[in-house]
C-alpha cells in the first residue's frame, strides 16, 4: 500500500483551521476517527443558533465512538469547560465487544476532565480545541460483553467545521 503505518498512526496536529481533524490517546494509543456513521471523515460538530451548544462526536468504523456536549453555556474561544456528569457539560465512550453489543463509559463528576476551546468563529464556522477525560464504566448492553472499567482519553485535539443543530 502507499500508506506508511507510521505516518497513519500519528495524532493531528493542532490546527484552527477548520482542517476537520480530530485525535487524542486512549489508553496511550492514538485514536484517529474513520469512517461512518457521521460522514467520511468519522467526525461531527454541532451548534445552535444561539451559541450556547455544542456537541462534537468522533466515530472509529462502528467500534468504538467518543463524544462530548456543552449545553446552555456560552460557547467562546478561549474558554475552558469541566466534563463531568453534568447534563450540561459531560463526555462518553462506547466501545463494542465482540458479541456486537456496545459498552457505555462517562466523564463523572470525581475526576473531571477538561475542554479548552482554543477557536469559535462563527464567521467560518469553525470550533477547534483540546479535551481530555476519564470515561469511566457505566452500562453494558449486553450482560456478556465484559467491558473494561475504564478508558483515558488523553491529549484530545480538534479542528472542525460546525454545522447548525437540526
Amino acid at each position: 500500500s502507499c500508506f506508511d503505518k507510521d505516518e497513519e498512526d500519528k495524532l493531528p496536529p493542532e490546527t484552527q483551521a477548520g482542517n476537520n481533524t480530530f485525535g487524542c490517546l486512549v489508553n496511550g494509543k492514538v485514536w484517529l476517527p474513520r469512517g461512518v456513521p457521521f460522514s467520511s471523515v468519522g467526525t461531527v460538530a454541532w451548534v445552535n443558533s444561539s451559541y450556547t451548544y455544542l456537541s462534537v462526536g468522533a466515530n472509529q468504523d462502528n467500534s468504538q465512538s467518543m463524544g462530548f456536549v456543552l449545553k446552555d453555556t456560552e460557547i467562546t474561544s478561549g474558554s475552558v469547560y469541566t466534563l463531568d456528569s453534568n447534563d450540561n457539560s459531560h463526555a462518553d465512550f462506547e466501545s463494542r465487544c465482540e458479541t456486537g453489543a456496545y459498552c457505555y463509559y462517562g466523564s463523572n463528576s470525581k475526576n473531571v476532565g477538561g475542554l479548552t476551546i482554543t477557536k469559535f468563529d462563527t464567521i467560518n464556522m469553525i470550533v477547534s480545541g483540546r479535551f481530555s477525560f476519564k470515561a469511566y464504566f457505566t452500562e453494558a448492553q449486553a450482560s456478556d460483553c465484559g467491558c473494561d472499567s475504564l478508558f483515558s482519553i488523553t491529549e484530545g485535539r480538534f479542528d472542525l467545521k460546525y454545522s447548525f443543530q437540526p
